[in-house]
């Protein structure tokens, strides 16, 4: 029984080594299978774009939130009762230029003009007075010379007569005496006149004063009516009826409807390819508060929502550049312009341009001529994969002028016609065979000419 078991305990791991062996062989020595060897031979599937030269405009991109062009808030310059509210003054509502929004108990300021009135008619008064003290001043003072001029003369007569003794001494010191009165008469008179104009200085200066005051209530009772200085809409109110207000509350804040900001911050290094040429700023034009432009027209660009998957924009240009640089991030900020951004108010499928949007913003830039638009996913550090002629990879070296969201502007390296690989190759190994397959991704459509 045990002889006949024995055999078998080393026939079996002898066979099991013999078959491993044989189809270790197999395998070793064995021809790929029929469908594996065909795909070999073809080349690995991969997707490539067509190298097409074209001129390219640089555009300038950035995120940021949207504002109104301008604001402007009521601010309290008077105090008293708020006697009238708009009953439609309310947030979000809009408003016409012109209209009356609040009204501030006035009673006190017109009290206040009528006291400034009479101020001013009494100083009216005096200055009219002294012209007519000047008048008769004057005239007063041709009267005494007249005078004057007559003792004299009686004053020589007299004295001729006492030489020829026609006459005594007391004629003579009476007419001496008559002249010397004349004199002090007109000295006093001339002193009058001459203290007038510090006298007119005084009540024209009180005259003004008045004037002044006059006009300082009068312009209380103007700022007694609150009206909105242009077109817009309500974005607070923080006043009611009834309700005493002091100097300097906030009142009411409208912000404009027809033009919005989009404050969008953009890389420093971009601008080195993006600036057009011959970019001027009002400081060069002599016109400022207007926006940058160049010699061609203003810097055209688009304001793209970013905040949901459906494509909707604005046709915007650059209203200037903010002054500060970021020195954290070497970020500048550019405010790109939108006109009657509720244009569109009401539409569902295209809503209007409102605060607090988040959006992209576009600005067209120089044109670089002659350039090569390949996607960036096509960009190896430097190289790009290319199907040669006879379908094999080929690695070449390529220069990039610069990247353009997801598109690298090649200026050296490619000509017309060259297939340029998009699928990443992983091993890449020059002369490997490929089978192309056209990518028609609109990411080159992108670009802008």
């Amino acid at each position: 029984m045990s002889r006949s078991v024995l055999p078998w305990r080393w026939i079996l791991p002898a066979a099991i080594i013999v078959v491993g062996a044989a189809a270790a062989g197999l395998l070793l020595r064995g021809d790929p299978a029929p469908q594996a060897r065909a795909a070999g031979d073809a080349g690995r599937v991969v997707r490539y774009v067509v190298a097409e030269r074209r001129n390219v405009r640089a555009e300038l991109r950035g995120y940021g939130n949207v504002k109104p062009a301008r604001t402007w808030t009521a601010v309290a310059q008077v105090v008293g009762k708020v006697t009238y509210k708009h009953t439609e003054l309310e947030p979000g509502q809009p408003v016409l230029a012109g209209t009356v929004l609040l009204r501030i108990d006035r009673h006190e300021y017109e009290l206040t003009l009528k006291q400034y009135e009479a101020t001013h008619a009494q100083a009216e008064q005096a200055v009219a007075q002294l012209q007519q003290e000047q008048r008769n001043l004057e005239r007063n003072r041709a009267i005494i010379e007249e005078q004057l001029q007559i003792a004299e003369a009686e004053l020589q007569r007299a004295r001729e007569a006492f030489d020829r003794q026609a006459a005594n001494r007391n004629d003579v010191d009476a007419r001496e005496q008559q002249v010397l009165s004349h004199r002090a008469e007109l000295a006093t008179t001339q002193n009058a006149l001459d203290l007038l104009p510090a006298r007119s200085a005084e009540q024209q200066a009180v005259l003004e004063a008045a004037v002044a005051a006059i006009d300082k209530a009068k312009l209380d009772i103007d700022r007694c009516t609150v009206t909105a200085p242009f077109t817009g809409r309500v974005r607070t109110v923080d006043v009611e009826e009834g309700q005493n207000i002091r100097l300097g509350d906030e009142m009411v804040e409208l912000f404009g409807v027809d033009q919005a900001e989009l404050h969008c911050q953009v890389s420093l290094d971009d601008l080195k390819y993006w600036l057009p040429e011959e970019l001027l700023s009002p400081l060069e034009t002599g016109m400022l508060g207007q926006p940058w432009t160049t010699a061609g027209g203003p810097i055209q660009g688009e304001v793209v929502l970013a905040t949901t998957d459906r494509d909707i924009r604005w046709a915007g240009e650059l209203d200037r550049f903010l002054g500060e640089l970021d020195p954290f991030t070497r970020m500048l900020t550019v405010v790109i312009r939108v006109d009657n951004p509720y244009a569109n108010l009401g539409r569902a499928d295209r809503p209007p341009l409102v605060e607090g949007m988040f959006c992209e913003g576009v600005l067209r830039g120089r044109l670089h001529e002659q350039v090569f638009p390949i996607p960036n996913r096509a960009m190896h550090d430097g190289h790009v994969y290319l199907i040669n002629a006879v379908g094999e990879l080929e690695i070449r070296p390529v220069g990039v002028r610069f990247t353009q969201g997801n598109v690298a502007i090649v200026d050296e390296g490619l000509v017309d016609g060259d297939r340029v690989v998009t699928t990443d190759l992983f091993p890449a190994i020059a002369g490997m065979k490929l089978r192309g397959e056209r990518d028609d991704s609109p990411v080159i459509a992108e670009v802008q000419p």
